[in-house]
């Protein structure tokens, strides 16, 4: 059998940028620029994850991740939780949401999910994991624990955590303090006149029942995010009468296009079958986004003039 050929691809000034490569390099291999980034992100990623030693997290699955491999680094580490059990953040949302990312996106460090698990993870399966997985890493996890407060003396250089556990105050210092209270842990209630006067009921999604008592009725959703078309879409199964009402124009894109176009190449069954796990996804990923516009394999479609957009793929306005 003949010798495999080596592709060589030539690097120009932006990718020795992106890959931090020698300025000696002109060409390598394939297989080495992958080799040197993973040796970058890799090596990076030792330096940010020692330096942590406290975690506040609230609605992040990357908690626990950040636990696990700090454990594993031999760093102490406490991760508070308001709620009573890992996961409750999940459990105690709305009846049917699911994560809306893929399995193979979401797999925890050491602990990847089963070949059979389901490619949106609903909430009540999540929250589970997320508690076994806290159990089975032996992470130190403070639930029933409320962050109250957090400074940083640039003097003695360390943070001053002020936490109640159940129900004692308990000051923390730590060198490194890590927020992860997710990107939109504070609900926002936007205000309109008349609401003092509305004899209906008023939640924000993050305290949605579900649909069941609903039926029959006349229902808003403010609001066009993930959120409020799981809401509406559940609401209307239940037989509610309900209108969504957004604030500015939204891009509407189906699930199977974002599998196809942007995740799918490494984050899928398909991915998997080509040899592409998790670590080897994010790696890619990660040179990718270095890349920028480079780092796109897939054309964007070309539309002709008059022709009819794709359905399901539509600007609402």
């Amino acid at each position: 059998m003949p010798p495999r050929k080596r592709t060589t691809v030539p690097l120009d000034a932006r990718l020795h940028r992106a890959l931090r490569l020698p300025a000696k390099a002109t060409d390598c291999t394939l297989s080495e620029v992958i080799a040197d980034a993973l040796r970058q992100a890799l090596s990076q990623e030792a330096r940010n994850i020692q330096q942590a030693e406290a975690l506040q997290p609230r609605r992040t699955i990357s908690l626990k991740d950040v636990g696990a491999r700090l454990k594993r680094l031999g760093v102490p580490t406490i991760i508070v939780e308001k709620n009573e059990r890992a996961g409750d953040s999940w459990r105690k949302r709305y009846k049917s949401l699911c994560l809306h990312d893929p399995v193979w996106y979401d797999h925890m460090p050491y602990i990847p999910f089963p070949d059979d698990w389901p490619v949106f993870s609903p909430k009540d399966k999540l929250g589970d994991w997320l508690e076994m997985y806290a159990k089975v890493m032996e992470l130190n996890y403070w639930g029933s624990t409320l962050c109250e407060s957090a400074s940083y003396d640039e003097a003695r250089q360390e943070w001053t955590v002020k936490v109640v556990r159940n129900g004692k105050p308990v000051t923390l210092k730590p060198k490194q303090l890590v927020l992860a209270t997710g990107m939109s842990a504070v609900p926002n209630m936007p205000k309109f006149p008349g609401m003092e006067k509305f004899k209906g009921e008023q939640h924000h999604s993050s305290k949605h029942p579900g649909p069941d008592a609903y039926a029959g009725k006349k229902c808003v959703v403010i609001g066009s995010n993930n959120s409020a078309h799981d809401i509406c879409a559940a609401l209307w199964e239940a037989g509610a009468d309900v209108t969504m009402v957004q604030r500015s124009s939204t891009h509407v894109a189906r699930s199977d296009s974002l599998m196809e176009l942007d995740l799918g190449p490494v984050y899928s069954e398909q991915a998997v079958a080509r040899g592409i796990d998790v670590d080897t996804a994010d790696m890619l990923a990660r040179i990718a986004r270095k890349l920028g516009p480079l780092k796109r394999g897939v054309a964007a479609p070309k539309v002709a003039a008059g022709e009819p957009e794709q359905k399901g793929e539509r600007r609402v306005t």
